[in-house]
């Protein structure tokens, strides 16, 4: 597997990995199973909710800092 690749870390143990592949448009299929066969052998879970990072650090920090703010108020 050939790309970059970022890993995040919520504190609440949620993780997040984003790769991103370059390949030809003929080549795609291939890469794809290249690409799983590769995750599926590191123990990578494939079939889990998938979602982008963006997403979930919007729905993630948010309430963070509200329950933050409730904690402080007291």
């Amino acid at each position: 597997m050939d790309g970059p690749g970022e890993l995040w870390l919520y504190p609440n143990g949620t993780r997040i990995l984003e790769l991103a592949n370059k390949c030809k448009p003929e080549e795609a299929f291939q890469v794809i199973a290249e690409a799983r066969a590769f995750l599926s052998g590191r123990e990578v879970n494939l079939t889990g909710e998938q979602q982008t990072r963006t997403r979930t650090a919007l729905d993630f920090f948010p309430k963070q800092l509200a329950e933050m703010k409730d904690c402080c108020k007291s």
